[in-house]
């Protein structure tokens, strides 16, 4: 004989399942590191003899992202950077803080550029997530 589940336990269930989700995206745990995307162009701008390149820091999680930061080990340039935007940290010259450490909204990004003979890796490393 098949067990049944009464109409009020299945939308108790459905109510408890609900709440587990909200939950889980309240609490940033569906923010991970694929969560900020950082991407490399050259802009076709020479400055001081090295081609400019624009990095785009996207936040593709469905939470702002707060304190982001990326590695930045043997970060160079010739042109000068908005510190606002990316630089590295006072005690941890390995790790840079993007927008001052400021909330990145869900979709949005943040745009820098830097000259240098080549692109730099700049992998994410950390983030806060602003779930509300």
């Amino acid at each position: 004989m098949a067990a049944t589940i009464a109409p009020s336990s299945s939308k108790l269930l459905a109510a408890f399942l609900i709440l587990c989700i909200v939950a889980h995206v309240a609490s940033g745990k569906l923010c991970d590191k694929s969560s900020v995307n950082v991407s490399y162009e050259r802009t076709g701008t020479v400055v001081e003899g090295q081609p400019e390149w624009e990095v785009v820091v996207r936040n593709t999680c469905g939470c702002s992202l707060s304190h982001v930061q990326l590695t930045c080990t043997g970060f160079s340039t010739v042109k000068e950077v908005d510190p606002r935007l990316f630089r590295s940290l006072a005690n941890d010259q390995d790790h840079c803080l993007v927008n001052d450490g400021r909330p990145i909204a869900p979709s949005s990004t943040v745009r820098f550029s830097y000259a240098w003979l080549t692109p730099y890796d700049l992998p994410f490393f950390s983030a806060q997530p602003r779930c509300t």
